[in-house]
Formats: C-alpha cells, sequence, structure tokens
C-alpha cells in the first residue's frame, strides 16, 4: 500500500499526516514540505509519556505539542465524542493507520486501567478446602492483616514451609479456570 497524505483539519493546510504515521509541515513560499521529528517527553507523568509528540503551530499563532497519534487518528479516522484512538499492537512509535483502534473511554479503562493487571487470589486451608477468595494480592493481605508481599509470597510458593505459622495459605486463581492448590 502507498502512503498516502492529507491535511491535518483545525490548521488551514499547514501540517498533513500519512496513513503512515509520519507529520510533515508545509511552507507556502518555498512550496516545499519538512518532515517533522516526533519525540516522547522524559519528565512527563501519566499514561501518555511515552506517546510521540510534534510541535505544531495552531492558526493563531501559538506553538503547541499534540500526539502523533490523535494527529493521524483526526485526519483518517472519524473519532466521535466520548471515544480515544489507541494502538492495536500496543507499540507507541508505530502510528500507521492500520495500528489505530477506536474504543469508548470506558473499554480502555477495562483493558489498561488499573485492574487490568491484578490476578485474583483464593485463600485455602492446609486440606485444599478454598476458604475465601479476593480480587487481588493486596486485598488478600489487607483483609488479613498480611503485607501484600507476604501474599504474593504464597502465592508465588517462595516459602518453604507455608502452613507452619498459620494454618491457611495463599494462591494464584486463573480466569481459565486453572486452580493453583494442592
Amino acid at each position: 500500500m502507498t502512503e498516502r497524505w492529507r491535511d491535518i483539519p483545525g490548521f488551514n493546510g499547514v501540517y498533513q499526516a500519512s496513513t503512515e504515521g509520519r507529520i510533515r509541515r508545509y511552507w507556502p513560499k518555498s512550496g516545499r514540505y519538512t518532515m517533522l521529528t516526533p519525540y516522547t517527553k522524559k519528565t512527563q507523568k501519566g499514561a501518555n509519556r511515552k506517546a510521540l509528540r510534534v510541535k505544531v503551530k495552531l492558526p493563531e499563532g501559538r506553538w503547541v505539542e499534540r500526539p502523533v497519534l490523535k494527529l493521524v487518528a483526526a485526519t483518517f479516522l472519524n473519532v466521535p465524542d466520548g471515544m480515544v484512538a489507541v494502538h492495536i499492537n500496543g507499540i507507541r512509535e508505530d502510528n500507521a493507520v492500520a495500528n489505530i483502534a477506536i474504543m469508548p473511554h470506558k473499554q480502555l479503562g477495562v483493558k489498561y486501567g488499573v485492574r487490568s493487571c491484578r490476578r485474583p487470589v483464593v485463600k485455602i486451608a492446609k486440606d485444599g478446602k478454598v476458604l475465601d477468595a479476593y480480587y487481588s494480592a493486596r486485598e488478600a493481605g489487607r483483609q488479613n492483616y498480611m503485607s501484600y508481599q507476604a501474599v504474593m509470597d504464597r502465592c508465588n510458593r517462595k516459602r518453604k514451609r507455608e502452613f507452619i505459622d498459620l494454618p491457611y495459605s495463599f494462591r494464584w486463581d486463573d480466569e481459565r479456570g486453572n486452580k493453583h492448590y494442592d
């Protein structure tokens, strides 16, 4: 597929985005284009700190930073209100149109939010009977007055004799149905 260029909306034809995720600027006096070099901010905190950005000049003359992903999505895809553009393969440097998906904020939170990395934990007795279930090792630690690291050590079987000090222990509980108790 050949690379296609389109004007980025809101910039009066000064900036263009390509289907391969590149941004260029048009200089009307000379009729030439210059490619903009994307960069990442090292000091910025938050989820978007690794997003590739470019500096563009708004029609009123103010310079601003914009993520390349948002510029390409606004140019080639219709991003309605309440929806977000995300990378399909998770590689933030790959801003090609084929790698951009549009999803609602709620679905984005479920996929990449705080709870997306949590693993469920079960509390088991010496005989293997399940006593309780928890959303995460932190919750299991709070409910049983332990540190979450102690819960994780038991789940990862880093204790040689795990029932020596407590009448119960903990195991990871996979969503796939693989129960990790003896």
